[in-house]
């Protein structure tokens, strides 16, 4: 007799699916609010400037909004140039202080 719910055993298609959006909601949900925790970490110990770290906390929330709810390709766009120029600032922080530590020695 077959089980009555054999689309739902795993290596099913119907269970691969509902792993896939599993592992998909988790990643998407871990990349909108990582960038937001860094962001916001970054604003408040004064690492990089105010700018650049807003810049890094509304990032990811914008792509989401210009990919997903409402595509608009060049706002998408302009999103991902935000996140850029948050890490330059947070590249430049560090090279910075690596350099300055190593000339102290």
């Amino acid at each position: 007799m077959a089980h009555p719910h054999r689309d739902d055993q795993p290596g099913t298609r119907r269970h691969r699916g509902r792993a896939a959006t599993a592992a998909t909601t988790a990643f998407i949900t871990g990349h909108i609010l990582g960038t937001v925790l860094l962001g916001t970490a970054l604003l408040r110990t004064r690492t990089i400037p105010a700018w650049a770290a807003w810049a890094l906390t509304i990032s990811q929330p914008l792509h989401f909004v210009f990919a997903v709810i409402t595509p608009v390709r060049a706002l998408d766009a302009a999103a991902w140039g935000l996140i850029t120029i948050g890490f330059a600032a947070v590249a430049r922080t560090i090279t910075g202080q690596t350099v300055k530590a190593r000339d102290r020695k």
